[in-house]
């Protein structure tokens, strides 16, 4: 294991991060998260649908469940180019894969809000009354929640490892040039030290 300190942000444009995850949901129709490891921040987000971000995320009870569900997926994750699809507490998928720089798991890339199936309704009437939801309001932003096959999902997080992949090897180098540039810091800083230290001799040399 790395000894790395340093954050994923420290390590990549999040910016261009950003361009490419609302390119996903362009080509997709899916969303997409980027969440640091293991403060679990969500730094890149693209596409997040209503049912999360009006009602999921903004109810204190359903809050906690994604949050808590967010961390249990997360956590699952233990090697590069891993894929883990599971239904969260609010009756939704969600697909996460990996980030790794030298051997240090530093984030996770998430898709889904989405189905694998026709949603049950009578399970998020029986939600929305549980929560306090405006029932018509939540069914209108279930309606809009895509349906894919497991198939297709994985077909598209094909484009998400490959963004995982991307983002991994602009991180070992951005810390391969880092470790380098600390290096030569430190063997600078040892030399003007040495210096010193030759000229006090010298000077004390001339003295005697």
């Amino acid at each position: 294991r790395s000894n790395m300190t340093y954050r994923i942000s420290d390590l990549v444009d999040i910016g261009v991060l950003k361009e490419l995850s609302e390119k996903f949901t362009q080509i997709t129709g899916l969303t997409i998260a980027l969440f640091d490891y293991p403060e679990m921040n969500i730094l890149v987000q693209s596409g997040w649908k209503d049912i999360c971000t009006r009602f999921h995320r903004v109810n204190d009870a359903s809050s906690r469940m994604c949050l808590l569900y967010n961390r249990n997926l997360i956590d699952k994750l233990e090697k590069p180019g891993q894929l883990i699809i599971e239904k969260c507490g609010n009756g939704m998928y969600d697909c996460a894969t990996p980030v790794f720089i030298q051997d240090k798991m530093v984030a996770a890339i998430t898709t889904g809000q989405l189905f694998l199936e026709e949603p049950d309704l009578e399970y998020f009437r029986a939600q929305a009354r549980k929560f306090g939801y405006n029932e018509e309001e939540y069914l209108k932003a279930l309606g809009e929640v895509k349906i894919i096959s497991e198939k297709e999902l994985l077909l598209a997080t094909s484009l998400l490892g490959q963004i995982a992949a991307f983002v991994s090897e602009s991180g070992f180098n951005n810390l391969k040039i880092k470790q380098e540039t600390i290096k030569l810091e430190h063997e600078i800083d040892e030399r003007i030290t040495t210096e010193a230290e030759m000229r006090k001799s010298e000077e004390k040399y001339r003295t005697i």
